[in-house]
């Protein structure tokens, strides 16, 4: 999406504009300026159906503010949070771009450093974008949406597995008192029940 220089986000010249928080993560009023002035006036420009328009979000807060929801309901767009603990098979982010774009970024990080030409604070914007800009394309983004099952529509993304409980990875074993006794291998420095609470209860 085309930048844009709006309340404190800074221009920088060939690139386009950056923000800042105080913890390095987008927060409430950065989010809306952002929904406002960008993304609103970019996603009505190529909304060629005039149907309502989806935006898919992680379900951060700063995602969910009043103010977004007011402007989501008199531009006809619908706001959709992603499930907790869904975004690693739902967010197309996480599933498809990111990762490439993490290797890439890497790869050219590390050939930078090589050539004694590191990345510094002075062209780290400028050395990213054009990374972003030939990782992040538009074949890559519409695969990583395909992976995901939210478009063309897929149900069979999550397995009866996803939904099952958590295993059990506790390598310390653990007893109810009603466990019997004769089930307990006898102690020794080599047994794990050994420095078990529980089995010196059942010894008892």
């Amino acid at each position: 999406m085309p930048p844009r220089a709006t309340g404190d986000w800074h221009a920088v010249e060939g690139i386009g504009c950056f923000s800042q928080s105080a913890n390095g993560w987008t927060d409430n009023f950065i989010c809306h300026q952002w929904f406002e002035k960008t993304f609103i006036p970019f996603a009505k420009g190529c909304n060629i159906s005039r149907k309502p328009i989806l935006l898919i979000s992680d379900g951060h807060q700063s995602h969910e503010t009043p103010e977004m929801h007011a402007l989501a309901f008199d531009n006809f767009i619908i706001l959709y949070c992603l499930p907790p603990k869904t975004t690693h098979k739902l967010q197309p982010l996480d599933v498809g771009v990111f990762g490439p774009l993490l290797l890439a970024w890497t790869s050219h990080c590390e050939n930078r450093a090589i050539a004694r030409n590191p990345i510094t604070h002075y062209n780290v914007l400028a050395e990213y974008m054009e990374i972003r800009a030939c990782s992040m394309k538009p074949t890559l983004i519409r695969e990583a949406i395909a992976k995901t099952g939210t478009w063309p529509i897929d149900f069979s993304k999550f397995s009866n597995e996803d939904f099952a409980p958590s295993k059990h990875t506790s390598t310390i074993p653990s007893f109810p008192p009603s466990f019997p006794k004769r089930a307990l291998l006898a102690p020794n420095s080599s047994d794990p029940l050994a420095s078990s609470p529980n089995h010196k209860e059942a010894e008892g």
